[in-house]
């Protein structure tokens, strides 16, 4: 069963998730009374700050933890992969719009899930190569398996996927700046909620 330091590593560097979450509403406010809706970099800017609070703050944790501790967490190799996969929101809403596609639509859900959730999406991957390192793909899966806060993030994210594309079908879309990023927040609970059910499961485990 995986070590309960996990929660404390990613409960500490969570704790930034408020600090984006606040900054990024505050700043879609800011846009919405001075600007037009519209415009791609502010939407992007508002996105990016809203939707990747923690892997900001899990950066500056990992760099203090290795500061003041000498040592690699439990978590790092996690949050290095949301690092890495935190580039993909930009790139992502650039290739929707190259494309002319319709922001508004379901193109604009898979932008939204990028700046999300593409850092959990990262983090997962980066955990998958490192027991590839040192395993086989069967034996790597298997392991991967074994850590319930990865299997925990891999269902959160498919069902807040569904979800942002569910709410675009039904013809919901976010007007404005503030709108962008309470959307963008909604979905950025991916840390949240795996990290509650990795909670839930060690508790229990911890009781048989």
């Amino acid at each position: 069963m995986e070590d309960k330091g996990y929660i404390e590593d990613f409960l500490d560097y969570s704790k930034w998730l408020v600090v984006g979450w606040s900054l990024g509403l505050a700043i879609g406010m800011i846009f919405d009374y001075y600007y037009t809706f519209g415009d791609p970099v502010l939407e992007g800017t508002t996105r990016f700050i809203v939707g990747y609070g923690d892997t900001m703050g899990a950066s500056i944790g990992i760099v203090i933890c290795r500061l003041k501790h000498k040592r690699k967490s439990k978590a790092e190799t996690f949050w290095i992969g949301t690092a890495v996969g935190s580039l993909a929101g930009p790139l992502v809403h650039f290739a929707v719009l190259s494309m002319g596609l319709n922001p508004l639509g379901v193109a604009g859900a898979i932008y939204a899930i990028a700046y999300s959730n593409a850092d959990n999406w990262g983090g997962i991957i980066s955990s998958l190569v490192a027991e590839l390192r040192r395993h086989r793909f069967s034996v790597a899966l298997s392991e991967l398996y074994k850590n319930k806060f990865v299997v925990a993030n891999f269902f959160v994210l498919i069902f807040l996927a569904l979800l942002a594309v569910s709410i675009r079908m039904c013809g919901l879309a976010p007007i404005g700046y503030f709108a962008s990023a309470v959307e963008g927040l909604v979905l950025d609970n991916d840390s949240t909620l795996a990290i509650l059910i990795f909670y839930i499961y060690v508790r229990r485990a911890s009781k048989k």
